[in-house]
């Protein structure tokens, strides 16, 4: 299965993530588009494709094209993207229950910084979840334990027992989590199940 990202009138080249769906789909293709051009969607017989409206305070709106496979959520409301945890300003428009196929499941991540503020996630560590992070758009940093930061690189494992935080220095970043776990995905009110989070 391929990831493309549409940023503005540029469609960038399929992202190849067999790696992270094995055995899921076939010949399935998520489209991420960042403030789509009308040409390019026309083009690509997507006019008629939704377009969701991310409001951030202060700033112009940003409109987000989702196009993704069979079985995988979108909120199309913003306003119910952001994270259960208070000290993050983590957003997250879709994702995929895969506990039915395979363990865990899939998460779109939208992290974005303020004015004159990196935007951070919390610092946390999971007991018996393996993460692997695959930036999509912008630049995220990562921090391992009590390292130094780092670019978030494709493929970028962190594994049980590794304390970890992201951010975004300006901008905004998008990335996809792939959360490997046998526990449950999501509690009973369809929320991410956050019982494997553990914070400072």
């Amino acid at each position: 299965m391929d990831v493309i990202v549409i940023d503005g009138d540029h469609l960038g080249s399929p992202q190849n993530i067999d790696c992270l769906t094995n055995d899921l789909v076939l010949d399935e293709t998520i489209h991420l588009g960042i403030n789509p051009a009308a040409g390019l969607l026309k083009r690509l017989c997507f006019s008629e494709q939704p377009l969701i409206q991310w409001f951030r305070a202060g700033m112009k709106a940003v409109q987000l094209l989702l196009i993704v496979p069979h079985g995988m959520v979108v909120r199309r409301d913003s306003t119910q993207w952001g994270s259960r945890s208070e000290t993050s300003a983590a957003l997250y428009p879709a994702y995929w229950n895969l506990q039915d196929r395979r363990r865990g499941g899939l998460l779109l991540q939208i992290l974005p910084a303020q004015a004159d503020t990196p935007g951070i996630t919390s610092r946390h560590y999971h007991r018996r979840t393996v993460e692997r992070f695959y930036p999509l758009y912008g630049t995220t940093e990562i921090r391992l334990d009590n390292g130094h930061w780092e670019k978030l690189r494709w493929q970028h494992e962190v594994k049980q027992q590794v304390w970890h935080q992201l951010r975004v220095t300006s901008g905004y970043a998008i990335n996809l989590i792939r959360m490997d776990t046998a526990l449950p995905f999501l509690s009973e009110d369809d929320s991410i199940c956050m019982a494997d989070h553990y914070y400072e």
